[in-house]
């Protein structure tokens, strides 16, 4: 898992599969490594086998772990109405087994829209601008409720200030909440920008790798 986590990290995203497929032949119940599987289909677009993996995990266990990947899966399919029916159930879970994230609660609000239950949508994109408030690194989640609301100049100011983490850099220009800006040239740009940086990781990684040097023990233990 470890090791598959060191090459998701620079975006070596077919290796990161790879090693965590390893780990689950060895434990194929385990849903932290489900998880992380789940999370590279997600970010490299492989929208059927991502909710492929999110129905094991509720099989295995009906949590909110799964209840986010199927309410998200759906979504990126296009299916609006089997990921209404994923995210009310997460919403419904107490607070004893729901950790609360604010990109589900804005991943409903789109879902809501696609629906055409407007207000429904509005108030949840507000209970999610209430959390993100209180949150340390707000800058793209802003920008997710900002583009949400057609405030696009915000959603790109916002956008613009974020720090990419290890990784997510490819999943910008997927995120189904960026549907408003999505054309915008400044988007465009910002797009590129975080596909070089995360290629320029690549290309160091690729270095080690070939000398025999990758994944580092400081990497391994990110």
């Amino acid at each position: 898992y470890s090791i598959s986590r060191s090459y998701y990290c620079v975006g070596e995203f077919e290796l990161a599969e790879i090693y965590i497929r390893k780990a689950l032949e060895m434990e194929p119940d385990d849903l932290q490594f489900l998880q992380g599987l789940a999370h590279i289909q997600m970010i490299t677009g492989k929208n059927e086998a991502f909710l492929k993996t999110v129905n094991n995990m509720l099989s295995i266990k009906h949590d909110n772990l799964g209840l986010m990947g199927q309410g998200k899966a759906y979504l990126l399919l296009g299916d609006y109405a089997n990921s209404e029916k994923a995210y009310v159930q997460l919403f419904a879970l107490s607070k004893e087994k729901y950790i609360f994230y604010e990109q589900e609660k804005s991943a409903y609000a789109q879902v809501l829209r696609k629906l055409g239950k407007e207000t429904e949508a509005m108030k949840a994109i507000s209970e999610a601008k209430e959390i993100i408030e209180k949150m340390n690194n707000p800058n793209y989640d802003f920008a997710k409720v900002y583009s949400f609301l057609g405030e696009k100049q915000k959603a790109l100011k916002y956008l613009s200030n974020w720090k990419p983490d290890w990784g997510v850099q490819v999943w910008v220009e997927k995120d189904p909440l960026f549907e408003n800006i999505r054309n915008e040239p400044e988007f465009k740009r910002l797009v590129q920008k975080f596909k070089s940086q995360i290629e320029d990781l690549r290309k160091q990684a690729q270095v080690k790798i070939a000398n025999g040097e990758f994944p580092t023990r400081e990497m391994v233990g990110k």
